[in-house]
C-alpha cells in the first residue's frame, strides 16, 4: 500500500491512468521525489516530470508493471522493459534476446523500446565475442529467419559493454536512452525525382523524415506499414512491387534504382515541398 506523502498511479502508455486491476507502469507521485539521476539529463527527462496539477507534486516512471485493487492494494506484475506492445502484439523481449545470444558471435544481447512520436519500435543491442566480427545486416537476417516480423527489432547497435546498473543488471533506462540518441541518423536528401517521391511515400505512411539512404525496417517497417507504401508505390507511380522486393531492397536508393532498370519509370513528377 503506499506510504504516507506518496502516491501511486498505474498508467497506460500515454500517461493516462487504468482502470482497477488492470496493468500499466507504476508511477510514484510526491513531492519528496530524487531530482533526478545524478549528471544524466537524458535519463532524468525519461523517468522524472512534475505532475501537471501545479501543486508542486513529482512524478517518477519506475518503469516496472503493477495493478492496483479497489482497496489501494498495488500488485507488481515484473518490469515493463521486458513486456512490450507492438502493433496490437504482446512481444516478451527476453524471447528476442535468446534468440540474438543462439547466434554463434554474440556474448550479450539486451532489446530496449525505442519510442518516438506516437510509435514505438524494438532496438537491439548486443555484445560480441572476442574474436568474431558480424555485420549488422547478418544479425537482422538471422532474427528475420526466426521471428515473425512484428518482433524482429528496427535496428540491431553493436557496442563492446552493455550499460548496467550499481547492482549488475542491465540498464534498459540507459539503453532507451542511448537508442534515442544514436540509433537512427540524420537523413540523406534524395538523389533524383524518383528517390524524392519513394521518400515521400515512405515518410506518410511512418510519420518521420527518410533519406536516401535509410533503411526500411531500420525505421520502424513491418508488414503493415510495407504493404501500405507498396500501396503507395502502386497508386502514385503505376507499379506494383512485392513485399519481398521491399525487403531485399530496403533502402530508398536500392530500391529506386531497381525500379527504374526493370520497370517503366522514366518520367516522374514531384513536388519536393509536399
Amino acid at each position: 500500500y503506499p506510504a504516507p506523502e506518496r502516491g501511486v498511479t498505474i498508467a497506460d502508455d500515454a500517461g493516462e491512468p487504468v482502470g482497477f486491476d488492470e496493468i500499466g507502469e507504476v508511477v510514484v507521485r510526491s513531492r519528496y521525489l530524487a531530482e533526478g539521476y545524478w549528471r544524466q539529463p537524458e535519463l532524468t527527462r525519461l523517468a522524472f516530470e512534475v505532475d501537471p496539477s501545479g501543486d508542486g507534486m513529482c512524478r517518477f516512471h519506475t518503469g516496472d508493471l503493477g495493478s492496483m485493487s479497489r482497496d489501494g492494494c498495488l500488485r507488481i506484475h515484473g518490469r515493463k522493459d521486458s513486456q512490450v506492445k507492438l502493433h496490437g502484439y504482446r512481444v516478451e523481449v527476453q524471447e528476442i534476446e535468446a534468440i540474438l545470444l543462439s547466434l554463434d558471435g554474440i556474448e550479450q544481447a539486451a532489446v530496449a523500446v525505442f519510442s518516438e512520436t506516437d510509435s514505438q519500435r524494438l532496438v537491439a543491442f548486443v555484445v560480441l565475442q572476442a574474436g568474431h566480427d558480424l555485420a549488422e545486416d547478418s544479425i537482422h537476417n538471422y532474427l528475420r529467419e526466426r521471428l515473425a516480423s512484428f518482433m524482429v527489432p528496427g535496428k540491431v547497435v553493436i557496442l563492446p559493454t552493455l550499460p548496467l546498473t550499481a547492482n549488475g543488471k542491465v540498464d534498459r533506462l540507459a539503453l532507451r536512452a542511448r537508442a534515442k540518441r544514436s540509433a537512427f541518423p540524420a537523413t540523406e536528401e534524395p538523389a533524383n525525382p524518383l528517390e524524392w517521391e519513394i521518400c515521400k511515400i515512405w515518410s506518410e505512411v511512418l510519420r518521420r523524415p527518410v533519406g536516401r539512404s535509410d533503411k526500411f525496417l531500420e525505421l520502424g517497417g513491418d508488414s503493415l506499414s510495407g504493404s501500405r507504401i507498396l500501396a503507395g508505390i502502386a497508386q502514385q507511380l503505376g507499379v506494383r512491387v512485392t513485399f519481398k522486393d521491399l525487403l531485399e531492397r530496403p533502402t530508398v536508393a536500392a530500391l529506386a534504382e531497381w525500379l527504374g532498370n526493370v520497370v517503366n519509370v522514366t518520367q516522374v513528377e514531384v513536388d519536393k515541398d509536399r
